[in-house]
């Protein structure tokens, strides 16, 4: 039972070091629920119910169903089915497909060529196995190419196929930017309830009818196939048990264990996870902080993502400050308007020249943009954080070591301008674009993100989603989704 472990799955592959030749294995059929990472002493957990781990591929995923797992299956190697299995109040992402075809190459770059003591250790493995001939050249193709070639030409383009997989109640689906060209990833449903059969009494067959077969082309995953076997070895049967005995040690509320330091857990929720869907820009946005209308679709107040609550939840007055988000197939463009917020006596001195600025914080996809400062295991994907201040300075918060190169390159590639209509009250606009390339969003392979925004003002800081503490603990705060 992966109870206290670290970087883990109910069912963990490895295989070292036959490398992406760990092929055949079928996981169908099964019930994995309950799995919470609420017990761990670690602070990350690293907890899947399915955990692929060691570039192992040709794994197929099918006919399964998860219920409140941490995460669903973690593929951290292309070239796994994941097909026709449901998802249902899953904590952490549905299906997390990741690249470490890095690990092919000297000094984890592409441009520097193949790392040549992996490569040769893979080709005396293969040696073992006429790759060549039948079965093995039909049933598993790309083992060929791997005595043929250099990984630059097989290491990323295994492909996994992800299709016709329900997703509800929880975050979605990821795929890494690297791996995106290659990866299947098409009729998978991310929405309410898709009518299941009884999901109070965890009957997870959905119902004829149901709209998610049309939509996506699924196969009804059939529950009685699922469960343990009658075999001569079990030491009882049947086995007995009472719906009150399932779930029993599943934590709902977050209780962080003693050995853990004071301050170190993240702290337990106390808003309502908001969602914001981002839609297609209909016409071409110039960024220079004037926010034009017919760029941004009306710039409709009630339509507008609002930052008006204080980071604590606590009621506290101040000025309006509102968002808008557009997206085309290549960038995120972020609007924001900011009403006057006057010097009054009661405030402090200080905030008499107080500059006000705005947080962009979100959740990306791991990627090779972040191989090397984001950890796999972390409960969401990568965080980025922008702040963008009323004099026209963006600058992005390093809160997680990204290297200092990357840095740069980032803030380069990011546009940013503002408009100060009342510089004594700070009445101020601004605008950004984001390019998806450089914080490693795909489109296709995501549906929605952790996302949130706040702004520094006279009054202290105010969010999108109070979170308890830092406007970019963007777990504890709301979602974008990117609309067509």
């Amino acid at each position: 039972m992966p109870y206290e472990g670290r970087e883990i799955g109910a069912i963990y592959f490895y295989g070292s070091p036959w490398w992406l030749m760990n092929r055949g294995t079928v996981i169908r059929n099964n019930f994995f629920h309950h799995i919470s990472t609420k017990s761990s002493p670690n602070r990350t957990h690293g907890l899947r119910a399915i955990h692929v781990d060691g570039m192992n591929a040709g794994i197929v995923f099918e006919n399964n169903i998860f219920y409140r797992v941490a995460q669903g299956i973690a593929s951290t190697y292309p070239g796994n089915w994941m097909t026709n299995n449901i998802f249902v109040d899953a904590e952490g992402i549905s299906i997390w497909q990741s690249d470490r075809s890095y690990l092919f190459y000297k000094n984890r770059k592409i441009e520097d060529g193949p790392y040549m003591r992996v490569i040769e250790r893979m080709v005396d493995i293969l040696k073992t196995v006429r790759v060549k001939q039948p079965p093995w050249s039909l049933r598993y193709p790309p083992l060929v190419e791997m005595m043929e070639d250099e990984p630059v030409k097989w290491a990323p383009i295994q492909g996994s196929i992800i299709e016709c997989n329900i997703n509800t109640g929880g975050p979605s689906f990821s795929v890494s930017r690297a791996i995106s060209a290659s990866t299947v990833f098409q009729n998978n449903w991310d929405g309410e309830d898709p009518l299941f059969t009884d999901k109070e009494k965890m009957n997870f067959s959905i119902r004829p009818g149901s709209p998610v077969y049309g939509i996506t082309g699924c196969e009804p995953v059939k529950t009685d196939k699922i469960g343990v076997c009658k075999d001569e070895l079990r030491a009882s049967w049947p086995i007995k048990r009472s719906m009150e005995d399932i779930g029993k040690y599943y934590r709902v509320e977050v209780k962080p264990v003693e050995n853990v330091k004071k301050g170190k857990a993240s702290p337990a929720r106390i808003s309502p996870a908001l969602e914001y869907g981002i839609p297609y820009a209909k016409h071409p946005v110039t960024v220079d902080g004037r926010l034009d209308s017919e760029e941004w679709q009306g710039l409709d107040i009630d339509r507008a993502l609002k930052i008006d609550r204080h980071w604590d939840g606590q009621t506290k007055e101040s000025s309006k400050s509102y968002a808008w988000l557009l997206h085309d197939d290549k960038y995120l463009y972020i609007a924001t308007k900011h009403e006057p917020e006057p010097f009054t006596a009661d405030m402090p001195a200080s905030k008499k020249n107080h500059v006000p600025l705005v947080e962009v914080s979100f959740e990306s996809q791991a990627g090779t943009q972040s191989q090397g400062w984001w950890p796999e295991d972390m409960p969401t994907g990568p965080i980025y954080t922008f702040w963008g201040g009323a004099g026209g300075k963006l600058e992005l918060k390093n809160r997680f070591e990204i290297p200092g190169n990357m840095v740069r390159k980032l803030e380069a590639s990011i546009e940013y301008k503002t408009v100060i209509s009342d510089r004594e009250n700070f009445s101020w606009m601004s605008e950004m674009k984001i390019p998806f390339s450089e914080v490693g969003i795909n489109l296709a392979g995501v549906n929605k993100l952790r996302f949130n925004m706040g702004v520094w003002k006279r009054a202290g800081w105010f969010a999108w989603v109070p979170t308890g503490s830092s406007i970019w603990l963007v777990e504890n705060a709301g979602f974008i989704k990117f609309l067509e």
